[in-house]
């Protein structure tokens, strides 16, 4: 029989390095895949004051398709918001991400107000926006699903994309642009062309071409 010496024990920290390092690796794959979340927090100081509007949807005298990124862009309505924004999260990985990196989820009219969003938990993430209240809710439900939505949005120049990385959570934002269909060989991404809709595919997919803070 051969002596022990020639078979060394098993060094267990070495072993347990390998495992905390593939952990790491693995919990940060999953982190920048569910994206980098900016959620609402209340903002201190002066008093907010609530300038949103309904969404302006136009259908008539829409641009022509064009390739944009590898990808072919239909637009569908001239798109025109000012809204509040309460959350973002920019999105990394997949095919979904190479164009449109950024989900806004937006409030307007009465889900832009400090009283009612008080009184709601918000989340994003998955490239959905939800929502809950605990007893009765502050609004009717079906005015949360019309005052407020996800929004994919597709960044129509450097200059744009860094404007909406940027802007700043719980403030006025006025965005610009186009809501498109968008194609891939044999993969389609349609956007929501109503805010009364809920579940997949009610979300806005937004080419945005001005953004701005007001």
């Amino acid at each position: 029989m051969q002596d022990s010496k020639y078979f060394p024990p098993v060094q267990l920290p070495g072993l347990w390095k390998m495992w905390l390092a593939a952990a790491v690796v693995i919990a940060s794959a999953l982190w920048i895949w569910n994206g980098q979340r900016s959620p609402f927090v209340q903002r201190q100081g002066a008093p907010f004051v609530n300038r949103t509007e309904t969404p302006l949807q136009d259908e008539s005298n829409v641009a022509a398709p064009f390739d944009f990124r590898g990808f072919r862009l239909v637009p569908v309505a001239h798109f025109d918001v000012k809204a509040r924004l309460l959350m973002r999260t920019i999105y990394h990985l997949g095919r979904e991400s190479d164009l449109a990196p950024v989900d806004f989820a937006l409030g307007w009219n009465r889900m832009a107000d400090n009283d009612v969003l008080n009184r709601l938990t918000l989340w994003q993430g998955g490239r959905f926006y939800s929502y809950r209240w605990d007893g009765a809710s502050p609004i009717p439900p079906d005015e949360i699903i019309s005052s407020s939505a996800n929004m994919h949005l597709i960044p129509a120049s450097s200059e744009a994309d860094a404007i909406l990385r940027d802007l700043p959570i719980g403030g006025l934002v006025h965005l610009e642009g186009m809501l498109v269909d968008a194609s891939d060989r044999n993969w389609i991404w349609r956007t929501s062309r109503t805010r009364t809709d809920t579940g997949p595919g009610a979300c806005e997919l937004f080419f945005v071409e001005k953004a701005s803070a007001y």
